[in-house]
């Protein structure tokens, strides 16, 4: 059941937190050359899959997040969202499996959570820098919710 994937403890924290730092991290992007920023991307890809690829298999881990590492890991996370444009499987699941202790199933559901919230953090901040084509945004976001539909129908199916 969709109910029983998904940390609501973590997914507050990480995005309370995220939500601000994205909208720090967006203003950063501002001030890096594009080389960089793909520099900075590349590296994090590097170090990300690495981490996942080490940490031991189903390790014990409890479905814990403690409030203050919660919320650093949630705020670093939303500064490289915001900075780099980057989230979710790549890197939220990622930081609540391999910092916060959070088993991977609920670490996937609890990051859509989180990739919503933070996402709006950087919006808001790009927003104020550029302006976005509403119809092709609402046409996307419409059709998303179609795939969202589908998608928890598929979930409630497969393992």
């Amino acid at each position: 059941m969709v109910e029983r994937q998904f940390h609501l403890k973590a997914s507050v924290l990480f995005a309370a937190a995220g939500t601000i730092g994205a909208y720090v991290g967006s203003f950063l992007t501002s001030l890096v050359s594009q080389q960089v920023l793909l520099g900075c991307f590349a590296a994090l890809m590097l170090v990300t899959g690495a981490a996942m690829i080490r940490r031991d298999a189903e390790r014990g881990q409890s479905a814990q997040c403690r409030l203050w590492p919660c919320l650093l890991i949630g705020a670093s996370v939303g500064v490289l969202t915001g900075f780099l444009g980057v989230g979710g499987g790549f890197l939220i699941v990622p930081a609540l499996v391999l910092l916060a202790g959070i088993e991977t199933k609920n670490a996937v559901g609890a990051s859509l959570a989180i990739i919503a919230l933070n996402s709006v953090g950087g919006l808001i901040r790009q927003l104020q820098q550029v302006s976005l084509d509403w119809r092709l945004t609402l046409a996307f976001l419409a059709l998303s919710d179609v795939g969202i539909l589908a998608g928890l129908g598929v979930v409630q199916k497969v393992p």
